[in-house]
């Protein structure tokens, strides 16, 4: 599916989620296959990969590869796909291959699930502060 094509429909038959308007989306193309799209912020060469809250309206991930030959993207889609128990082959770079902001599509499950596996395990760590929770 093209960008403009992506954005058009995202724009038509996305739907926010509360935790922050701009966060995530999920996008249903049917009743049978569900997509959830978040935004990421990378930093590379860090000490190891993790979650470590939020950088704006994206979720902050930390990756131990360095920004080489895509190195850093593969190690990032493995950690995402370890972390909410899916298939590497679900979740996929949709823009931002080269830079630190990126658009992440995983395939399979809603947005709710996603941040609370993501961004939910923070709560308790050492980002208490970084992330607001809602009522």
């Amino acid at each position: 599916m093209s960008s403009r094509v992506y954005q058009s429909v995202l724009a038509l038959f996305s739907f926010p989620i509360q935790k922050s308007e701009k966060l995530c989306y999920v996008l249903l193309s049917d009743t049978q296959h569900m997509e959830a799209v978040i935004k990421i912020h990378v930093t590379v060469k860090a000490r190891r990969t993790q979650v470590v809250g939020m950088h704006g309206d994206a979720i902050k991930i930390q990756v131990a590869s360095p920004p080489v030959d895509g190195r850093a993207n593969e190690e990032l889609i493995s950690f995402l796909a370890k972390t909410l128990g899916v298939p590497k082959s679900d979740v996929r770079i949709k823009s931002g291959a080269s830079s630190r902001s990126k658009i992440i599509s995983i395939n399979g499950l809603d947005i709710a699930t996603v941040t609370d596996k993501l961004v939910g395990k923070q709560k308790q760590g050492r980002c208490r502060s970084r992330i607001k929770s809602e009522s």
